[in-house]
């Protein structure tokens, strides 16, 4: 059996490398595949990165970001490079194409402090950078809303819930209809207009946020500098939105302990934290809800990585809901 898939893999290379020298003319020795959608070549001279895109728009967008910071030489920036053509986008069968030059480093690991530092210091060097640019959106950049992304992942999760109770024994259940309690609660409780004014106004400015500030999307270079790959989900929105997606990210290395993030970063995230619509966004189980969607909506379901992922969830339950309480203290301060 690992024969066969090591020669359907071979032959699925051997395909991808024909189709790269005879449409985008590049020669290159090796292929190697990091996913579905991004594959790193070896070439006489250098490495490239190609990366595949169902839409044309998605690679636009991250273009026109890596061509701004380019001419104004903003730190920790990744560029794209033309095709032999001359073109940034090339189209093959239903896919579009582009074209990056391969960055040498290491992956931020939030289970190592100073890490998580490096990581919010660079994105908030990013959202000052972001925050002078004058020029105008282009209409390809996508809008956001907070509010009704949360809402449709919390329907998902319901249903999801629902159609794999038999996953889940009751205690499970129990827990997860806890969460499901948690999200309602944040969603009940967030102050709307507060989100639809901020959202207005990121609008009207043209902020871009990159959208997906997971440890592997900030590279330490083999110099030691920093920089953000992979803006495939940027979007005008504020600029909170990717610190309350950070502060989530971190709150798993952090024992799920209110107090250790805020001693970690001091005042610059503190006072945020303690503001009414941030510490009830924070009780929104984003990253509870987001996993199980993706596990149980993939076909065929893999059983194991379930039951892998509820039992990490079991096992900082109490630390969750300790944070959680910690959080609603925040919200009734300010009501």
């Amino acid at each position: 059996m690992s024969n066969m898939k090591s020669h359907k893999e071979d032959d699925f290379k051997n395909r991808l490398l024909l189709k790269f020298k005879n449409e985008f003319n590049i020669s290159a020795d090796e292929l190697k595949v990091i996913n579905e959608n991004v594959y790193l070549l070896s070439t006489e001279n250098n490495y490239l990165v190609i990366k595949r895109y169902k839409s044309k728009n998605h690679i636009l967008k991250q273009i026109w970001l890596a061509r701004i910071f380019a001419e104004k030489s903003f730190s920790g920036s990744v560029r794209f490079i033309p095709f032999e053509s001359g073109k940034y986008v090339k189209k093959s069968d239903k896919y579009y194409y582009a074209l990056m030059p391969y960055i040498e480093g290491k992956p931020l690991s939030y289970n190592i402090r100073k890490d998580r530092i490096a990581a919010y210091d660079h994105l908030r060097i990013f959202q000052q950078e972001v925050s002078i640019l004058t020029d105008r959106r282009p209409e390809f950049v996508p809008k956001y809303s907070l509010y009704s992304k949360w809402a449709t992942r919390l329907d998902t999760f319901f249903y999801n819930l629902y159609d794999n109770r038999k996953l889940l024994t009751d205690s499970q259940h129990k827990m997860m209809k806890k969460f499901l309690k948690w999200g309602e609660y944040a969603l009940d409780t967030l102050p709307i207009e507060v989100l639809e004014q901020k959202e207005r106004s990121a609008r009207r400015k043209g902020i871009i946020i990159h959208g997906d500030v997971a440890n592997h999307n900030f590279l330490r270079k083999n110099d030691g500098s920093i920089v953000m790959i992979d803006y495939d989900l940027m979007a005008c929105a504020p600029f909170e939105y990717d610190t309350l997606q950070l502060v989530n990210r971190f709150f798993p290395y952090c024992d799920y302990s209110l107090e250790s993030i805020m001693d970690e970063f001091h005042h610059s995230l503190s006072d945020l934290i303690k503001t009414k619509w941030f510490a009830t966004a924070l009780i929104y189980p984003t990253d509870i809800f987001r996993e199980w969607n993706r596990l149980t909506t993939n076909v065929p379901i893999n059983e194991k990585k379930i039951y892998d992922f509820i039992y990490q969830l079991e096992r900082h339950y109490v630390k969750r809901m300790e944070l959680v309480s910690d959080l609603r203290d925040i919200v009734k301060e300010k009501n």
